[in-house]
């Protein structure tokens, strides 16, 4: 299983950046923008989210604690239940404000159709008009329901995918090792 595993590898000064955003030094080329979690993350962007991920911590500092590897296990799990949680959060959020817009926007569409096929009643006026306001009409109807059925169906998507990539990283097996070893 070791073969197929994708691997990260995160260098850090101290095991605590691999949560906290560092103090960015432009001056220094090893110095982090960005927390260590957030780095790992971005990798996991290239890989494939079916592999089992193995990360590889190497700290400048070093370590004393024995049960560093367990600890950090444990609180890269917490914090992508969190990171889930947030995202299913918004997921939630994107439907239903889809679904209560969608009651909206259809209403509109309808009043918009009804009204094209009013626009076809008139009789006293040009063909043309009444092609040109009832095709409108149709039209007006499509773009009031688009936005709403976008959020229902695409919206939530990118959420997903970035629950996908925590999971991916709440399941992985992390290796620590000291740099001044």
């Amino acid at each position: 299983m070791d073969e197929k595993m994708e691997k990260l590898s995160i260098d850090l000064s101290n095991i605590q950046e691999l949560f906290q955003e560092p103090e960015f030094n432009p001056f220094d080329p090893n110095s982090r923008c960005e927390s260590g979690v957030a780095d790992l993350f971005n990798q996991t962007q290239e890989l494939s989210q079916k592999e089992p991920v193995q990360i590889m911590i190497n700290l400048e500092d070093g370590f004393e604690e024995s049960d560093l590897v367990e600890k950090t296990m444990d609180a890269m799990k917490r914090y992508c239940e969190v990171q889930i949680a947030k995202s299913e959060r918004e997921i939630r959020e994107i439907r239903h404000q889809g679904l209560r817009d969608l009651g909206w926007a259809m209403l509109f569409a309808l009043i918009m159709i009804l009204g094209s096929f009013l626009i076809y009643q008139l009789t006293f006026l040009p063909e043309v008009v009444i092609y040109l306001l009832s095709t409108g009409a149709g039209i007006i109807a499509w773009v009031m329901l688009w936005p709403p059925l976008d959020s229902i169906l695409y919206e939530w998507s990118p959420y997903r995918q970035t629950k996908r990539r925590y999971r991916q990283l709440q399941t992985a097996k992390i290796v620590i090792n000291s740099k001044d070893v």
